[in-house]
């Protein structure tokens, strides 16, 4: 469990019944806004939730995390997967969410997958269009199981993103790194690490 206090971020009805159903996980409270509230003290963690990719609001609460030395948690379900991380440890994160967002649009661009979701992300953050048509009470129990997995341990979990399909028959589990020209994770990488490994779960 975590040391602090679990906030959530929820920036939809898939946020708000994750939230729901994970209220036992620790003590929660609502962030409409941690950055413009007291930011979380060490040892809390943030949870964001949403049913698109809120790339906006995760950079802000990465760079806040970071700054602040608390815990940013991910949760994103898409057309694709259903995705628990990266994990932003606080102070100390190998990764930032900037660093993920690279590394995804690089891998991205390689297939036609990839291709499609850029298209969806490239609409405006309040379209319908960014979001999926719904989510089942199995994305909401599939993502808060991996989601207790995350929050019981965030600095173990540093940089890790869980990836699953939407039945939560495949499982993966990928550590991120720093990339080259990030201004705060920035480190001399070539091609080999736009991940540190996968491993099946």
């Amino acid at each position: 469990m975590a040391n602090g206090t679990v906030l959530w971020l929820s920036l939809d009805e898939f946020g708000q019944e994750l939230r729901s159903l994970c209220c036992d996980l620790a003590p929660t409270e609502t962030a409409q806004d941690v950055l413009v509230a007291t930011p979380p003290g060490p040892g809390s963690v943030v949870v964001v939730a949403a049913s698109w990719e809120p790339a906006r609001e995760l950079a802000a609460v990465s760079d806040a995390a970071i700054a602040n030395d608390f815990a940013l948690v991910p949760v994103v379900v898409n057309p694709i997967h259903v995705r628990v991380g990266p994990i932003v440890a606080g102070a100390a994160a190998r990764c930032c969410y900037h660093c993920f967002a690279a590394m995804e649009q690089k891998r991205n661009a390689s297939n036609k997958i990839g291709t499609y979701l850029q298209a969806v992300r490239s609409y405006p953050d309040n379209s319908v269009l960014r979001r999926i048509a719904g989510h089942t009470a199995a994305h909401v129990c599939l993502s808060a199981g991996i989601l207790e997995v995350g929050v019981s341990d965030p600095v173990g979990h540093d940089a890790v993103a869980w990836y699953s399909s939407h039945d939560g028959a495949d499982l993966r589990m990928s550590r991120f790194e720093g990339v080259d020209g990030c201004r705060r994770c920035g480190v001399a990488m070539d091609d080999r690490t736009t991940f540190e490994g996968t491993s099946w779960i």
